[in-house]
């Protein structure tokens, strides 16, 4: 009898070992908070990369992920899910029994590698923690990271894929431009933009004169900030405005692109008649180009809403024609994309007869530099660029201005560029350049280039004829020889501004 009661009590014991082994270790108060995190080691100036579940009580649940978390590179970003998404991905975790992870923590003696953490909050005090650093972690520690990843990323694509989503990833970027735009150049890095003026005037009569003036400005940033052994001049635009006056007319213009892509994000516009009339205007567009959204407001004393669908498409095709319009000359300024130049094959002037025309078109043309720098009416345009390719560098600064004048040999109100002139600096050298368009085209036929470097002057004179050929060099430099250049940059350099010009002032 007593061995009988023995064997019961033991076989009861080995029940309730089984009964235990199979009960749940996961919480079934409320999720108030997962996640799940990666950090890699080894690798310079690369941080953590996690998601993240926040549900507080009485709180919009909202799906966190962060990039390169406490490095200069950290992004952020957020969106908001619902009750039932953090519902769902409670019971994704009661499913895996994750709870039994908690306290799990395995660190082998690894060279570089990633190391892993979830992490989990209940409502009732409860938390889950379990990190590990292997070539050979738990099953389930890799299924419950895997499938926090998952969802939380899914919930955040979703999230930014809606509409709501999607505008309120727009503003969040708008609000980090213009801290950008206000920080630019007050930090360890100097300021990154590019200023172009224009002054268009003209004469109606001796006692009617039209002057147009505007100022486009633009920000950037790197596309890829520098590593200890990477560095990339790439430029990535991620907002520029425009401002626009004439005869008592105002317009203001923003345009904010993707800060990864560079796509437009949104476009805001703001007009003033003479009389005081004001029209404001709001496009918001998705990656595709696509607008979501589109707000007018309009009056005098007090805008109101305005239900103006007839031009509502004429809006969204202006705003995407000036964006591009925009980034194409971002491209060949900062970016120094190459302009494409028409070859041509015409009959050339003997080498004198040219040489003595191009001096003469010089004198000419810097009479009328002389000329509008006095005038009541000047017609220029003017860029400015600042840009430091990183904080170990110096920063450059290029200011480049072209002289135009009506274009008198066309009956279609275009303007002729006849001269343009740069100034390059930065701490270790200064340079002047000058460019010298053909009279009666805009074919270059001079190029003048002065380098101040060192305590030496170097300078360089390239003569060219009606095909863009070479004839005649003049070179200062070092070892008095052109190298086998025959003015090549220079003749990028003036396809790239000249392009720009018939852009803004054509």
């Amino acid at each position: 009898m007593a061995m009988m009661k023995t064997k019961l009590i033991i076989l009861l014991a080995v029940l309730f070992v089984f009964v235990a082994a199979d009960a749940q270790n996961t919480p079934k108060a409320q999720l108030i908070y997962c996640s799940c995190a990666e950090t890699p080691h080894g690798i310079p100036d690369k941080g953590k990369d996690y998601y993240e579940l926040i549900a507080d009580m009485g709180k919009t649940p909202k799906v966190v992920k962060c990039t390169d978390a406490g490095t200069p590179l950290e992004t952020k970003q957020e969106h908001n899910v619902t009750a039932d998404d953090v519902k769902r991905m409670q019971q994704l975790l009661e499913d895996l029994d994750a709870g039994s992870l908690n306290g799990y923590n395995k660190e082998d003696m690894m060279a570089g590698g990633h190391s892993y953490r979830v992490y989990m909050e209940y409502a009732d005090g409860q938390k889950i923690n379990a990190t590990w650093y292997t070539h050979e972690p738990k099953a389930l520690a890799v299924r419950t990271y895997n499938t926090i990843l998952k969802n939380l990323s899914d919930f955040f694509v979703k999230g930014s894929q809606s509409k709501e989503g999607q505008i309120k990833r727009i503003r969040e970027l708008y609000a980090k431009a213009k801290e950008m735009v206000a920080a630019n150049g007050k930090g360890s890095i100097g300021p990154r933009d590019m200023t172009i003026t224009l002054n268009d005037g003209t004469q109606v009569d001796e006692d009617f004169i039209i002057n147009e003036e505007s100022e486009m400005k633009f920000y950037f940033k790197k596309k890829n900030e520098p590593t200890s052994y990477i560095i990339d001049p790439t430029s990535v635009c991620y907002f520029m405005t425009e401002y626009f006056t004439a005869h008592g007319h105002e317009r203001e213009r923003e345009l904010l692109f993707d800060p990864e892509d560079g796509h437009l994000l949104f476009a805001f516009s703001r007009s003033v008649t003479d009389a005081g009339y004001v029209t404001e205007v709001r496009n918001y567009f998705d990656a595709a180009g696509r607008r979501i959204e589109h707000k007018s407001k309009a009056g005098i004393d007090k805008l109101v809403d305005v239900d103006d669908d007839a031009e509502e498409v004429a809006d969204e095709a202006s705003d995407q024609e000036f964006a591009k319009q925009c980034l194409d000359i971002f491209e060949m300024m900062v970016n120094t994309k190459d302009a494409e130049q028409k070859a041509t094959n015409v009959k050339t002037t003997p080498k004198a007869e040219r040489l003595k025309m191009i001096r003469s078109a010089y004198t000419n043309a810097k009479n009328k530099v002389t000329k509008n720098s006095k005038s009541e009416l000047p017609r220029d345009m003017r860029i400015v660029i600042h840009d430091q390719l990183a904080e170990d560098y110096p920063p450059v600064t290029d200011d480049i201005k072209l002289y135009f004048e009506p274009d008198t040999k066309h009956d279609d109100g275009s303007n002729h560029c006849y001269f343009i002139s740069e100034q390059r600096n930065s701490m270790y050298f200064k340079e002047y350049s000058e460019l010298l368009p053909d009279p009666d085209d805009h074919r270059l036929i001079f190029s003048f280039t002065q380098t101040l470097e060192e305590g030496e002057t170097y300078e360089w004179r390239y003569y060219y004829d009606e095909n863009g050929k070479c004839i005649e060099t003049k070179v200062k430099s070092v070892d008095d020889e052109d190298e086998g250049d025959s003015g090549l940059d220079d003749k990028g350099r003036y396809g790239r501004y000249i392009k720009v010009f018939d852009i803004l002032a054509n």
